[in-house]
């Protein structure tokens, strides 16, 4: 039987941009058609993005409740977008019209009479947009930076509010071919980031020079922003979750960094690497925790199966040595879209009943990450691979290699 997930040809010559849209609209279309929601509205710009493909300032948009995307279960989309910028839908086959947005900034020289205005024409804006695209359906999922006032008004003029982030997080979950060869042009530009960084890896350059390395590189190739900053090094990396700072990095250091970057076409490449600075210095506790890390990512991966659901990866997850498990990463996969999210699957040890089970489906792209590094100890270590599951197993999306001297 042949593998249809394991075979694409992963080469950017053939991305089909209008095919890519149409499908990732589809998914969210299919999902509201099959919930009978009439819509589904975007604040978020990478879910108002993901449905539409248009891209405006990305960053400012997460924290500017400005642009927004109207996503009826049949037809074409609506943007209501920041003004000037209406031009930018030119060409998207998946957007029907653009309309001038009414930003839900409520800020302190708005009386409250003024506030309430403001709230009832946001909501003729929606009766507008439903009457048009969706008739007499009223039922309308939110995503979640969505107002709770602009919800609330909805509410009061008849609609029935619905949450909107389990749509969008079943819709990204599976990729189609477009979006794989997408995925992976943006991982090759991470790992030209990092042979660049490791590169530049020497005693007196600081995190941030590093960091900046990373950085310039995807900016430099066609990539668009960094999720986070998480580079550290020697003490620095223990525990994990600390974004790069001006500490001037010593030999013997372990630097260890989780990529979080948002490259070409607005994927999102997750990879982890640690790196000792004259590698020929690193100590026999380094490798130890360096091989188990190695160990844990790589147990992980060759669990995943289509129909093996979250419960039983967790259980069979890597058994991480008890003198690490205090600061082990609970999130053993996690999925990777257009940013790290759904599913996030947990290690041995920590699925309880308040944990989200589901079942690992072809298609899925996951990442595998394990950090190793003991309570007080004077270092970790944090590897993390990218993966597409198909029908018989997993692939690689991921290929930066490892350092073989830590490995032994």
């Amino acid at each position: 039987m042949t593998s249809y997930f394991a075979d694409v040809d992963l080469s950017e010559s053939l991305i089909d941009e209008p095919r890519m849209h149409a499908y990732r609209l589809s998914r969210i279309q299919d999902e509201l058609k099959r919930r009978d929601l009439g819509a589904l509205i975007t604040y978020d710009p990478v879910n108002t993005r993901y449905a539409t493909g248009i891209r405006n300032m990305q960053v400012w948009a997460f924290h500017s409740v400005i642009r927004m995307g109207f996503i009826p279960a049949e037809g074409k989309a609506v943007v209501l977008e920041y003004g000037g910028s209406e031009h930018l839908a030119d060409g998207l086959e998946t957007i029907a019209e653009v309309r001038p947005s009414i930003p839900l900034h409520f800020g302190p020289g708005l009386t409250p009479r003024q506030a309430v205005e403001k709230l009832k024409r946001w909501v003729a804006q929606i009766e507008s947009l439903t009457l048009t695209y969706c008739g007499d359906n009223k039922r309308v999922a939110l995503d979640n930076q969505v107002p709770y006032v602009a919800g609330a008004a909805l509410a009061e003029y008849g609609y029935e509010v619905n949450p909107g982030y389990d749509i969008l997080a079943l819709a990204q979950s599976v990729k189609n071919e477009d979006e794989l060869r997408a995925m992976r042009r943006s991982l090759s530009v991470a790992e030209t980031g990092i042979t660049r960084l490791q590169a530049a890896i020497q005693p007196g350059v600081t995190e941030n020079a590093l960091w900046a390395v990373l950085n310039h590189a995807n900016v430099e190739l066609g990539g668009e922003y960094m999720d986070t900053r998480l580079l550290s090094s020697g003490q620095r990396t223990n525990p994990w979750y600390q974004e790069c700072g001006q500490r001037v990095i010593e030999a013997g250091d372990m630097i260890a960094l989780d990529t979080d970057m948002i490259g070409p076409y607005g994927y999102d490449a997750d990879v982890s690497r640690s790196f000792v600075c004259d590698v020929d210095r690193a100590t026999a506790r380094q490798k130890q925790i360096y091989q188990l890390a190695y160990e844990h990512i790589h147990h992980n991966m060759q669990l995943l199966k289509p129909g093996m659901s979250f419960r039983e990866l967790s259980e069979q997850a890597f058994d991480v040595p008890e003198v690490y498990r205090a600061q082990t990463i609970s999130m053993n996969w996690h999925g990777v879209s257009l940013y790290g999210g759904w599913p996030t699957i947990l290690g041995r040890g920590f699925f309880d009943e308040n944990s989200e089970d589901g079942e690992v489906t072809p298609g899925m792209t996951l990442c595998v990450e394990s950090y190793i590094g003991e309570v007080g100890g004077p270092d970790g270590v944090k590897l993390e691979e990218q993966v597409l599951v198909t029908e018989s197993g997993y692939r690689l999306l991921s290929d930066y290699p490892f350092e073989t001297t830590l490995l032994g």
